[in-house]
């Protein structure tokens, strides 16, 4: 019966009778596939922000990055102090936004020539700003940099 069931849809395609929407099979391919075009769907865009601060104790960024879905979020940061070598530089970043994301990263050190990168993990949707808090009591800390999702 399931076989003249589909021919006769087959053959209603075939005629043009205005049946394409209904799926002739319910197979565990097919469920596979809608799911992952659900998947696909609500994946992040990907988006990237640019920073550039000069601080003297924090700062939050007046531009923003958004992710439509959860993602992993790159920060490359060129920072250093304004002082001579050897004053140790060292700053922490955090994703702020409507709720604050806990994860803090910190980077140790003068990255002047070649930027540090680090990630922020699994960061849930939502429109996040940069805050920088600079760590120690002497100069102007400079960063600069960018947030990207990957």
């Amino acid at each position: 019966m399931n076989s003249i069931v589909k021919l006769s849809l087959a053959s209603l395609l075939v005629l043009g009778l205005g049946v394409a929407s209904f799926p002739l099979s319910t197979s565990a391919d097919s469920a596979k596939e809608g799911v992952q075009k659900k998947i696909e769907t609500n994946s992040t865009i990907p988006s990237a922000m640019g920073f550039n601060f000069s601080i003297t104790n924090y700062a939050t960024s007046e531009s923003s990055i958004t992710l439509t879905g959860t993602a992993d979020v790159s920060l490359s940061v060129n920072q250093y102090l304004d002082l001579a070598v050897g004053v140790p530089t060292k700053a922490t970043y955090q994703l702020v936004g409507q709720t604050n994301f806990p994860q803090i990263i910190t980077i140790d050190g003068n990255y002047q020539s070649q930027p540090a990168t680090k990630v922020f993990s699994n960061v849930p949707a939502g429109t996040y700003k940069l805050r920088i808090i600079k760590i120690g009591e002497y100069g102007v800390l400079n960063a600069h940099g960018l947030l990207s999702t990957y």
